[in-house]
């Protein structure tokens, strides 16, 4: 995860960590179309078109293990 313009955004960095969780809980509840669309999907773990606890969740399960988690490789 880097920093952008005051926003943190998803990059490989080696494994699923705070990071990553801090973009989904950040933007619970956002949903479809995206206001930054370069960050958002990435957050939409399970593409349901909404940020929600699935998603949230989804990190939590993984978090810890390698990078790129498995819904990074098709956004």
């Amino acid at each position: 995860m880097r920093v952008v313009g005051g926003s943190p955004q998803p990059s490989p960095d080696g494994r699923v960590d705070i990071w990553d969780f801090l973009t989904a809980a950040g933007h619970f509840g956002c949903s479809y179309p995206w206001d930054h669309p370069t960050w958002d999907p990435i957050a939409d773990v399970n593409r349901d078109g909404i940020i929600d606890l699935d998603d949230v969740m989804e990190i939590g399960v993984r978090f810890g293990d390698p990078w790129p988690p498995p819904w990074y490789v098709d956004c």
